[in-house]
């Protein structure tokens, strides 16, 4: 399982700064397969395993994601979206969006890897994200980082910038709204450490 490559187009990366979650590995773990629904997460519509491989020492899953219409859509200014050709007018207005997670839980070495990536739209643009949850140095606290690697097709010269720079956006506010729902669903399970607030929706 890998992400994308997509060698004939100019590719940008993000790196979203190291989270620390302080809650073990295993509670962390746990959560993430039950972590929908969350007051983070209201525009997930539907999850469902499409594929499940479990190992002595791996669990694959493969699930679909259905989410409302890409809120990153709401984002584009006026002229932009005059700007959209006409071919890729009705894919952006999408009313549900799915997207498909790949997620592997290696028990040897105590890691939780996910895949995630667009299945729609896929003719204007492309976002895959890499996620890693591994324990910290302290083992009552589990840290993550996140990747996202970012195509734009379908725009010339400046457009391109443009939807590259709002897809980034909210693409940022939408790992916020992640960390926040696990936090959630964390506290609700395992209780909140001490003077540990959640952050507004």
């Amino acid at each position: 399982m890998m992400m994308r490559k997509m060698s004939d187009m100019k590719m940008k990366y993000w790196n979203a700064p190291v989270y620390t979650f302080h809650h073990g590995f295993d509670q962390v773990a746990s959560i993430f397969y039950d972590r929908y629904p969350n007051s983070y997460a209201v525009h997930v519509i539907s999850e469902d395993v499409i594929e499940r491989r479990i190992t002595e020492n791996y669990v694959y899953t493969k699930k679909l994601i259905v989410k409302k219409g890409s809120s990153f859509i709401q984002k584009m200014p006026g002229w932009l979206w005059r700007a959209v050709p006409a071919r890729f007018g009705d894919a952006l207005k999408m009313e549900t969006v799915p997207t498909l997670e790949e997620s592997i839980y290696d028990r040897q070495n105590k890691t939780l890897t996910t895949y995630t990536r667009n299945v729609s739209c896929t003719n204007l643009f492309f976002m895959d994200e890499r996620c890693r949850y591994f324990p910290a140095k302290d083992p009552t606290k589990t840290e993550s980082i996140r990747e996202l690697k970012l195509g734009v097709m379908g725009f010339n010269g400046a457009f391109t910038y443009t939807v590259e720079k709002v897809l980034a956006m909210a693409f940022k506010k939408s790992v916020h709204k992640t960390y926040m729902g696990f936090e959630e669903k964390l506290g609700q399970r395992f209780g909140l450490p001490p003077h540990h607030t959640l952050s507004e929706k």
